[in-house]
């Protein structure tokens, strides 16, 4: 097993079609407990089924036990593209709802639903019944890859609003869209509508294979973070990112914009068929679960792991260019040449350049023709004495399209 995740246990599925995971406190005892979502795929009509991992510690392993597999009821799709789940207490009566959302893969167009499930008890069990389900309006995709959810009170007036994450997998490149549902009440429904689709800037996958949504506070001054995860169903090997939309209002939009994707390592997945990050606690300060589907030749696996959240900002680079300097390599999507001092490795849709701290200086080309950085080791300059700096060039049939310092883990 990769270092970083665990499996979860007696996972059944041959195929699945979406899968995610929440954190709460089911037990209203101070422990964060582990919530995971599958959309089971066997021949026929699918399941949807969530369990329950007992009493999480610091370093995102069940300590206690999992509950068996709990069938969410009235699952009426033969095919999903997607599924979600989130706790919270909508209804406002102390005791924590779940909220279940699918996306319905008909002939012809798309939908998502979501329905809730009311009054939780500790072992995740529905004890105050179920709504029916609730269709999201506006859903527009013909064909999807992943979606999500999580709740939070945006506008903080205590009524938690209903983020919603999809992937629209259009011919061509993929986009990630989500919107929110403010004002939920005692049964689930939206009573102050709905905002637009907003797009998540910069996603460049073409095939996706899971995505996640989550709010947390990653300064710890009351503000609202949002987590946004994919799974990039690459050519080979897949990978997962995350990215940051810095204090986000009532209407979803970050008011401090939006960080750059961040690599969760140690992902070593060929195939995925769902997966998804929670925010919880880690000895007070905010974490990242990250939960995905394994789809190798056989039998599927769940698989959780746990990183620490961090923050950048990303901001593109203007200005003079300083005078010290770092050196870079350079190769394909999925080769690269062994280094020391590497501080990041990130993948891109096309070309990854990776700076290391160095005192080698070699020829840097600012603008120009970057298709003969291929296979050679550019430099770009960066202020930064001993600390590591690094740097994303991203480009495409020679011309460059992006490019971002840093200096100590902060985007300037």
């Amino acid at each position: 097993m990769p270092r970083g995740f665990q499996q979860i246990s007696d996972w059944f599925s041959w195929e699945n079609q979406g899968g995610n995971v929440a954190v709460a406190d089911l037990s209203g005892n101070g422990h964060q407990d582990l919530l995971v979502l599958m959309v089971d795929n066997p021949s026929g009509q699918n399941r949807g089924l969530y369990r329950v991992g007992r009493r999480l510690d610091t370093d995102g392993d069940v300590t206690g036990d999992w509950t068996d597999w709990i069938e969410v009821p009235d699952w009426f799709s033969s095919e999903n593209q997607g599924a979600g789940i989130a706790v919270g207490d909508v209804d406002e009566d102390g005791r924590p709802d779940l909220v279940v959302f699918m996306i319905d893969n008909p002939p012809g167009q798309n939908q998502g639903y979501y329905r809730l499930g009311k009054a939780l008890d500790a072992n995740g069990k529905v004890t105050g019944g179920w709504t029916a389900w609730m269709p999201i309006p506006d859903w527009f995709p013909w064909e999807n890859q992943h979606g999500a959810i999580t709740l939070t009170d945006l506008d903080s007036d205590g009524r938690l609003e209903l983020i919603v994450l999809m992937v629209d997998n259009p011919p061509g490149q993929n986009r990630g869209v989500y919107r929110v549902g403010r004002k939920l009440d005692a049964n689930g429904n939206v009573i102050g509508g709905w905002t637009a689709w907003e797009n998540v800037p910069d996603w460049f996958s073409w095939e996706n294979q899971g995505v996640g949504v989550a709010v947390v506070d990653l300064d710890g001054v009351g503000n609202k973070d949002l987590l946004v995860f994919q799974i990039d169903g690459a050519v080979e090997q897949n990978q997962a990112f995350y990215k940051v939309g810095k204090n986000i209002a009532g209407d979803g939009k970050p008011a401090s914009g939006w960080s750059l994707w961040r690599g969760v390592p140690g992902w070593f997945a060929w195939e995925n068929q769902g997966g998804g990050i929670a925010a919880m606690k880690r000895n007070g300060k905010p974490g990242i679960v990250v939960m995905m589907i394994d789809n190798p030749p056989g039998q599927n696996a769940g698989l959780r792991g746990l990183e620490a959240a961090r923050h950048v900002l990303a901001v593109p680079i203007s200005g003079a260019w300083p005078k010290r300097s770092s050196q870079a390599w350079c190769g394909t999507r999925r080769r690269f040449r062994r280094t020391t001092s590497l501080i990041r490795r990130l993948y891109w849709e096309s070309i990854i350049v990776h700076l290391i701290s160095s005192a080698v200086a070699i020829p840097f080309y600012r603008t120009g023709d970057f298709s003969r950085l291929e296979g050679r080791s550019p430099t770009t300059r960066f202020v930064g004495g001993r600390t590591p700096l690094f740097s994303i060039l991203n480009w495409s049939n020679g011309r460059l399209l992006q490019a971002w310092r840093t200096v100590g883990g902060i985007q300037l």
